[in-house]
């Protein structure tokens, strides 16, 4: 109320308040948001203390039970024994509380259980000794690199021409016909990337001309060759009519930029290859020279596979050449059904 008797209005008083509060209100926020604050840091100090507190209870729990291999399996053989001794005892107490179905049932489980707490200790000994080891060698997993899902392809102007059936197509309709009806004895591919192809049955075959041939292989990378497959169908009624492989040599491809890697036993002359390739390699092949890898020759199998045994010759190779010798020389054509190279 002022001097003259007014009722001031409800605004002004509050404004008055305001007005002569103002100077301590910055500082109690400040205070307040100070405290606050603190408090904030408190708490997020001590949720973390609390986290880093648990987190380390876990990882000494986890390193305690990692520490023992066995731990569990011990755990587990000792609940076994347990329950072999429960019944063990419920098997002696059966005679007239159980049909005798039941008794043979837990009989059988008895059993189990004394032969394994007879093995207890021995197995126990084998846990303790199973220690984690962290091993920093890289695996060397073998696996097929003469393969196309694997990256490898075919070099045609390395590889033989494929043999063309010149037929009316009256007789390839019939024949095409046949094939689906009948189960043929062998089929014919158009194309040498069914040798390398992990879809090709085992009763296609690829026909190269003539009696002697060359499939050269490029592999995606660089890799170490130690086995060799060659595979060929063992139908009599092919074996008979044309030829199938009776030897082969396997060659790798070396640039001249390495060829001072290798010891001079390892160089081949132009004479021992196949002649029609020495120009080719001359040329299209960036000056690559061979070297003889392996040799095998079987008249009478109708498959191959041999180890190439590790030598100074045997480097990390990115193509090869399977130089192939029929079992006729006068054959219009010689088939292969599929080459596999196995390595690192």
């Amino acid at each position: 109320m002022d001097s003259h008797g007014n009722q001031p209005p409800p605004g002004s008083r509050r404004r008055r308040f305001v007005q002569e509060n103002a100077s301590y209100i910055p500082e109690k926020t400040s205070t307040i948001a100070s405290n606050v604050g603190t408090n904030n840091v408190d708490r997020v100090a001590a949720r973390q203390r609390e986290h880093i507190s648990v987190a380390g209870a876990k990882r000494m729990q986890m390193n305690a039970w990692h520490v023992l291999p066995g731990t569990r399996c011990m755990v587990l053989l000792i609940l076994l024994l347990i329950v072999g001794i429960a019944l063990s005892r419920m098997y002696h107490c059966s005679d007239v509380l159980l049909p005798l179905r039941a008794r043979i049932a837990l009989q059988y489980s008895v059993s189990a259980l004394q032969d394994l707490a007879r093995r207890l200790p021995d197995i126990l000994n084998l846990a303790a000794s199973d220690t984690p080891r962290i091993t920093f060698e890289e695996s060397h997993e073998l696996r097929d690199l003469a393969a196309i899902r694997s990256g490898a392809s075919i070099i045609t102007p390395l590889t033989s021409p494929t043999y063309q059936i010149i037929e009316p197509w009256p007789a390839r309709l019939y024949r095409k016909t046949m094939e689906s009806i009948f189960q043929p004895e062998f089929t014919l591919s158009s194309s040498p990337n069914s040798t390398i192809s992990t879809s090709t049955s085992a009763i296609t075959c690829w026909p190269f001309v003539g009696a002697q041939g060359t499939v050269a292989i490029r592999l995606p990378e660089p890799h170490q060759i130690v086995s060799a497959t060659v595979v060929f169908t063992s139908s009599a009624l092919l074996r008979a009519r044309v030829g199938v492989p009776a030897g082969f040599r396997l060659w790798g491809l070396i640039s001249n930029d390495h060829r001072s890697l290798l010891p001079s036993s390892c160089l081949t002359s132009n004479g021992l290859f196949a002649s029609h390739l020495v120009p080719l390699l001359d040329g299209d092949m960036d000056n690559t020279i061979p070297v003889l890898l392996s040799e095998w020759a079987d008249e009478t199998a109708s498959s191959s596979d041999i180890a190439i045994p590790s030598s100074p010759c045997s480097v990390p190779l990115e193509m090869v050449i399977f130089e192939i010798k029929g079992s006729q020389i006068d054959a219009p054509f010689t088939c292969v059904n599929r080459f596999g190279l196995l390595g690192y």
